[in-house]
């Protein structure tokens, strides 16, 4: 019998959370997929798909228009073997999103999930790393300039100290990115 009166005030206090801050409950959905924890997510500006990023190395894109009752993702990519997603952001118009992982190279992606451009690798034995093409140690963030002018530009951060602009018309390298500015913090 406590179990149920329990249960009651857990409920009763998850709606009143749900009234102070005009959260719509009877619209949740638990859409499975990933065998580890979410560590990021994103939608499009539309809100039509979702991509979402987890520890499992892998990310999964959503499609609200295409999905049936199962409520699966309708595409998944391993970004990089081995290395878990630490942040997603789609561009302004949402026809591509940018997939930064414990590794040192970032990746741009198109809206379907086709790879369209890898950044590259810095030279981790140059001390200055003004001076090198790329990071060297592992991303930490990613994100899109809010500008509709400055569609093609994007921005990374990681634990080599660095902030790197990258401009996704400019320059490849071996196939890979090369950043046109870097932000060296203190």
């Amino acid at each position: 019998m406590s179990s149920l009166v329990d249960k009651e005030s857990q409920q009763t206090d998850v709606d009143q959370v749900a009234q102070d801050w005009k959260v719509p409950l009877e619209h949740e959905i638990d859409m499975g997929g990933h065998t580890k924890a979410v560590t990021c997510i994103s939608s499009e500006p539309a809100g039509n798909r979702i991509v979402t990023g987890s520890l499992d190395y892998s990310v999964k894109i959503y499609d609200f228009g295409g999905m049936d009752s199962r409520l699966r993702a309708f595409r998944s990519i391993e970004v990089d073997d081995g290395y878990p997603v630490v942040s997603i952001a789609h561009s302004a118009t949402g026809d591509r999103f940018i997939v930064g992982t414990g590794s040192c190279q970032p990746k741009v992606y198109d809206r379907d999930g086709k790879e369209i451009i890898k950044f590259v690798r810095g030279d981790m034995y140059i001390r200055d790393m003004a001076h090198t093409k790329g990071h060297v140690m592992e991303v930490t963030g990613v994100a899109w300039h809010p500008a509709q002018t400055q569609r093609n530009t994007v921005l990374s951060s990681s634990l080599d100290g660095t902030l790197r602009v990258w401009d996704l018309e400019g320059e490849a390298t071996f196939g890979g990115l090369t950043c046109r500015h870097v932000l060296k913090l203190k």
